[in-house]
């Protein structure tokens, strides 16, 4: 059973060695400007727009958060209270990451035909 999956690791592992080796620099480049400029860009406008939205509906301050509040994983606030923007897939993968019960967290769904931006929230949670 040892010899059999060794054989089959090995097998995978140079299927992916020959992959890896196609990658060229080019691809590196294209991947991060999609992911920096495109991803990073359209993620954050979601998020402004999602906090937005809610504290004009609420009718109380919002923000986005600065560079430290990012990263200990706060999106903005919304009436002083820290939230974090996802998306509605996320609630559905299993993960490993524990946010601080403070954070309310707001899953959103875009319907990419239409690029409509969709999301529910509880207004109790921004209450005083």
């Amino acid at each position: 059973a040892i010899t059999k999956a060794t054989n089959d690791a090995w097998r995978k592992f140079k299927e992916i060695r020959r992959e890896l080796a196609k990658v060229t620099k080019d691809d590196i480049k294209n991947w991060e400007e999609d992911l920096i400029i495109y991803k990073t860009y359209a993620g954050l406008m979601i998020q402004d727009a999602i906090i937005k939205t809610i504290a004009k509906e609420l009718n109380v301050a919002s923000r986005l958060s600065t560079p430290d509040e990012e990263g200990r994983g706060i999106d903005g606030y919304i009436n002083d209270i820290p939230v974090q923007i996802k998306s509605i897939t996320y609630r559905n993968e299993v993960r490993n990451e524990q946010f601080a019960e403070d954070i309310v967290i707001i899953y959103y769904s875009k319907d990419e035909r239409n690029a409509d931006i969709t999301f529910e929230y509880d207004p109790d949670k921004f209450k005083e």
